[in-house]
């Protein structure tokens, strides 16, 4: 789909990384907060994580990366907090908040990204499932779970930086409709197969014919 992006760049993340509701200005305070990212956000990103790669069917290695740097920043924290550095640990803090969200937010749109590439590799032209006698979605059912999917994968996109929850359900809502469209679809293995008898059933026909016409001329 031409409105995809690639994931969060340098700007996606320093506004992550911004987007801690309150600066921490004690080892307390930033000891829980540290706390509150290592329950619901890590919580949910990690589910989220096994989600992908369940719906995939690979590793999601970009996520991986992400969890392994939240960790890293993780043991600068204390670093920092030994050395009495609380602007340190701050700052740790923040990037450690947005590797965990980036690992949920690219989890959640590489779902619907691949299988958009899958369901766009598989259709073929409507009339070869006229033609063939395959059920497939509707033009009228394809075009209107494809906008839907647009416009979910943009809110996605969009509330990167504002809500974890609500990117990734945006995200999760996109997935459901291309799913939607994969299950009715026929493999277009399956639309070449039935071409190629259709074929060989015509060009039978047509060899018989010729047979019955030759026949014809020759008694004629």
């Amino acid at each position: 789909m031409e409105d995809r992006q690639s994931p969060l760049d340098r700007s996606d993340l320093d506004d992550l990384r911004n987007s801690v509701v309150d600066d921490p200005e004690t080892e307390a305070e930033i000891l829980t907060e540290l706390e509150r990212l290592l329950g619901e956000p890590y919580e949910r990103a990690k589910r989220t994580h096994i989600w992908a790669e369940e719906e995939r069917g690979e590793h999601n290695w970009v996520a991986m990366t992400n969890f392994r740097d939240a960790l890293d920043h993780m043991s600068k924290i204390f670093n920092d907090l030994e050395q009495d550095d609380i602007d340190g640990a701050r700052e740790n803090l923040g990037e450690m908040e947005a590797h965990i969200q980036r690992a949920a937010f690219d989890s959640a749109q590489s779902v619907p990204d691949k299988k958009l590439d899958q369901y766009f590799n598989e259709r073929v032209p409507p009339t070869l499932y006229t033609i063939t006698r395959l059920d497939a979605p509707s033009k009228a059912e394809s075009e209107r779970r494809l906008q839907t999917i647009r416009e979910q994968m943009v809110k996605g996109r969009e509330k990167k930086a504002k809500s974890m929850e609500e990117s990734v359900k945006a995200f999760k809502v996109a997935d459901d409709h291309i799913s939607k469209l994969l299950q009715g679809l026929p493999s277009r293995r399956e639309v070449q197969y039935r071409l190629i008898i259709l074929g060989g059933v015509f060009v039978s026909v047509v060899a018989l014919l010729l047979t019955i016409a030759s026949f014809n001329v020759g008694v004629l």
